[in-house]
């Protein structure tokens, strides 16, 4: 899981992958395969958050 940036908006900011690559590997491929481009840092944590109290 290298290669993150497509999964973010185009103004990903480099916060973004410092948090995503802090997320346990399975929320990672969830919010890879499930959630496409996530345009924003509160928007990815709260993907992460929802995913995570399952």
């Amino acid at each position: 899981m290298n290669n993150k940036t497509p999964y973010f908006d185009s103004n990903a900011s480099n916060e973004m992958n410092i948090y995503f690559d802090t997320l346990p590997k399975n929320v990672q491929e969830t919010i890879i395969q499930a959630h496409g481009n996530v345009g924003s840092l509160e928007e990815l944590k709260s993907i992460a958050n929802n995913l995570m109290a399952k």
